[in-house]
């Protein structure tokens, strides 16, 4: 049951970036059936593979197992670079969306005023 909800979750990551999954076996050097047997929950990841997925689709590897996916993807802010995102994301995992966006929406007040 585990790995099906894992690979729901990889499913849906690769469906938002729309691409197919032969398009993201190409990027992870793995065939597109492969792709298909992590998203069914046929085959288990490897802990590579939970890091190269936790990178492209910048969310923890928590996101990905399952551990609060509504609040473990990473922080998006336009305009700011994603090592500065990685940096600061780990402090946001305390506070809930609403206390999100208000920060995100001070960044970008502060970045408009200077």
């Amino acid at each position: 049951m585990l790995n099906k909800e894992i690979g729901r979750r990889l499913r849906d990551l690769r469906d938002d970036k729309r691409l197919k999954q032969s398009e993201l076996g190409e990027i992870f050097n793995r065939s597109g059936r492969t792709i298909g047997n992590y998203e069914a929950g046929d085959t288990n990841l490897d802990y590579e593979m939970v890091l190269k997925y936790a990178e492209y689709f910048n969310v923890t590897t928590d996101y990905i197992f399952g551990f609060n996916p509504e609040t473990d993807k990473k922080i998006t802010v336009p305009g700011l670079s994603e090592t500065v995102i990685a940096t600061v994301s780990k402090d946001f995992k305390g506070f809930t969306a609403e206390q999100i966006e208000i920060i995100k929406k001070l960044i970008e007040e502060d970045k408009a005023e200077n």
